[in-house]
């Protein structure tokens, strides 16, 4: 196969000039588990670079490897060439990727976007609103200047984003890595932060992952479709989704799968490395399925023990949901909504389930929060595997998922550590202010707690679980 205009190379093709990011023959694997086989592509100094591929083929894992986001974990090994304006990606010498950080989340607007400047100590106040405030200006975001004092968590989910955009782009950095910006965005907040992005893009060299193909072919100077953990097809944007020469590329753009070919079920196992904690040993993962096979938004926290995921059915069809929770080996549901889940349904695919309800938005009471932690070592303790619930599985959910973090942690993480630990997993797990307070307590309480959990206490305990979900 030749390479492809915009200068990737495939199977038996050739890489011309690099630009400001190149991989050859780049794999990323967490133990024994390659979830990037060979990935060759490269990117120029400007212009929007969209990636594309199947859920669980290791998009974000590449991003975030590629940022020494995942340098810290023992089990990481690559192994090809990732070089970075020339020089090869190190922990010191790497790409920027936008991350939401729990602790700006409580902090204000100005702080949120001076916090990455330059030389900022060397600048008074004065000085750095009126940088913000031109920068606000030249990036048509001029409604922000008036809550520079407010919290950012109290913005939309949409400014949010802006407001990290923004953030990365004080540092002015060459390349601007960006995972799923629009993911649980409306149409009016998505089109804020696709605009941002068609801007920037005529500024420096930008690399998205994106799912939603108009958005995809609206951005994309070029397309790198990444599956069976290569890169199966590379081609400017709209030669890609006009006329796409793989048959991977065609049966992705009809129905956003691609074909298996050898070793892709070794990549479709793998997934991205959990983020676990420090300060124990996690149970190690009973084969556990990838996320992949789960219903849409199911994601591990723990993999093959506990997850979170939206209410069955409410993107497909009930009963498929249902089947694709048991696939994963999920046998009881945490239903967090204020309506329980019909158990008798649940009961055909052998879910059982457990229901402990919270206003949309909310956060369970403290009594509440230790209540569902002590259910769900339990569950563990008996080998169950289990699914936290809500209704989309992201505000609720994800705050009953960074509470169990912090009560498996026993006082040795803070509530903004738990909060970036399963924001690393999803962006959109906690929602509101009000729950992310309810986690600052719920950290003090289980830190001044009489006794830790079992879990913590003897890490064995957790060993012999089958799977754990959480839904909301």
């Amino acid at each position: 196969m030749s390479a492809s205009p915009c200068g990737h190379r495939l199977a038996g093709g050739c890489m011309p000039d690099p630009g400001i990011l190149e991989l050859v023959d780049y794999g990323v694997a967490f133990g024994d588990r390659a979830v990037l086989r060979s990935v060759s592509f490269s990117m120029p100094v400007l212009g929007c670079t969209v990636l594309l591929g199947p859920s669980g083929t290791g998009k974000s894992t590449l991003l975030r490897t590629l940022a020494a986001c995942n340098h810290a974990n023992p089990a990481l090994r690559t192994w090809g060439a990732a070089r970075y304006k020339a020089q090869p990606c190190t922990a010191d010498h790497h790409p920027t990727l936008m991350m939401q950080r729990s602790r700006l989340l409580v902090s204000n607007v100005l702080e949120n976007l001076v916090c990455e400047l330059p030389g900022r100590s060397s600048l008074t106040r004065s000085m750095q609103v009126e940088m913000v405030a031109e920068m606000l200006t030249r990036y048509g975001q001029n409604h922000l200047l008036d809550a520079l004092s407010q919290k950012v968590i109290e913005r939309s989910l949409g400014e949010q984003r802006v407001v990290s955009l923004l953030r990365m782009l004080m540092a002015n950095p060459p390349l601007l890595m960006v995972d799923e910006p629009t993911t649980e965005l409306d149409a009016d907040a998505a089109e804020s932060v696709l605009g941002l992005l068609e801007q920037l893009s005529t500024e420096r060299a930008v690399l998205v992952v994106l799912h939603h193909l108009q958005q995809a072919r609206r951005l994309a100077g070029q397309v790198v479709l990444l599956a069976n953990g290569v890169v199966e097809e590379a081609a400017p944007g709209e030669g890609f989704f006009s006329a796409p020469r793989s048959e991977c590329a065609r049966a992705f753009l009809r129905t956003g799968s691609c074909p298996e070919f050898d070793g892709a079920a070794l990549v479709a196992q793998a997934g991205p490395a959990p983020v676990e904690p420090a300060f124990t040993e996690a149970p190690p993962a009973l084969h556990p399925r990838s996320a992949a096979y789960g219903p849409r938004g199911f994601l591990w926290l723990l993999p093959g023990h506990l997850a979170g995921t939206p209410w069955p059915g409410v993107v497909h069809d009930v009963r498929y949901d249902l089947e694709a929770l048991r696939s994963v080996g999920v046998t009881r549901l945490i239903t967090l909504t204020e309506t329980p889940f019909d158990a008798t349904l649940a009961g055909e695919y052998g879910i059982a389930c457990t229901f402990s309800p919270m206003p949309d938005m909310a956060p369970p009471t403290l009594s509440q929060g230790l209540d569902l932690c002590r259910q769900i070592d339990a569950c563990i303790t008996r080998g169950e595997v289990v699914a936290v619930h809500c209704r989309a599985g992201l505000g609720r959910t994800g705050t009953v998922l960074a509470a169990y973090w912090l009560w498996r942690a026993a006082g040795r993480i803070d509530a903004p550590k738990a909060l970036d630990d399963v924001r690393r997993i999803h962006a959109g797990w906690v929602q509101s202010s009000a729950q992310v307070e309810f986690l600052e307590k719920f950290a003090l309480v289980v830190a001044n707690a009489d006794s830790t959990p079992d879990s913590v206490d003897d890490p064995s305990s957790a060993r012999d679980v089958a799977g754990l979900a959480i839904h909301c």
